[in-house]
């Protein structure tokens, strides 16, 4: 089986990918980059992806795809 890593935002496009290939056959990993410290900037999660929202989202998305 081959492996692929997918960066997930949390988002459609990068679950929708993973789910893709997924149902493919692929063993996917997904990681997600968080670009801020908690606490750091209240205006954070505003102005950019990957913020702790989106990191959540993208944790329930892998393990439902397993």
């Amino acid at each position: 089986m081959k492996r692929v890593v997918v960066a997930m935002s949390g988002g459609v496009d990068s679950s929708t990918a993973a789910c893709l290939l997924v149902k493919e056959g692929w063993d996917v990993i997904g990681i997600s980059l968080k670009l801020f410290t908690e606490g750091e900037d209240p205006q954070a999660e505003k102005k950019m992806c990957c913020g702790n929202r989106g990191i959540e989202d993208a944790r329930r998305v892998c393990e439902q795809l397993g």
